[in-house]
């Protein structure tokens, strides 16, 4: 057993609130590993945009950032484009990538990473 950094892009932590899933243990049973759930500071970024925006995904991004982020992620010091980032520190570290977006997830599987996804059919994250 050992401990794998796994990286969460904007869309994933988003749809974890909206689906009311809990992405930090489906990623934990994904893995198999001890997870360090990570988000960048271009993510934080994003969400913050979101939710300054309002609506149903402002609510949301606000709900990650108040009460999901402050509790079970590190925030890496990249500022970049969100995208950009976390598919740089995944890759980077030889860590996990979270996100629903499937074009970042093509960039990413292409670029080597492994990405962890959601499917629909099984409500859950899953590699």
């Amino acid at each position: 057993m050992g401990i794998s950094v796994v990286v969460f892009d904007t869309s994933a932590l988003l749809l974890a609130v909206t689906e009311r899933i809990d992405i930090i243990n489906d990623v934990k049973e994904a893995v198999e590993d001890l997870i360090i759930p990570v988000v960048t500071v271009s993510v934080v970024r994003e969400l913050w945009l979101l939710a300054k925006r309002g609506g149903k995904r402002g609510k949301a991004a606000s709900l990650v950032l108040n009460n999901i982020v402050p509790h079970y992620f590190s925030i890496a010091a990249l500022d970049g484009k969100a995208d950009d980032d976390v598919l740089s520190l995944a890759k980077e570290t030889g860590g996990f990538l979270v996100t629903c977006d499937s074009g970042l997830r093509r960039r990413a599987e292409d670029n080597g990473v492994t990405v962890i996804y959601y499917r629909r059919a099984l409500r859950r994250f899953t590699i």
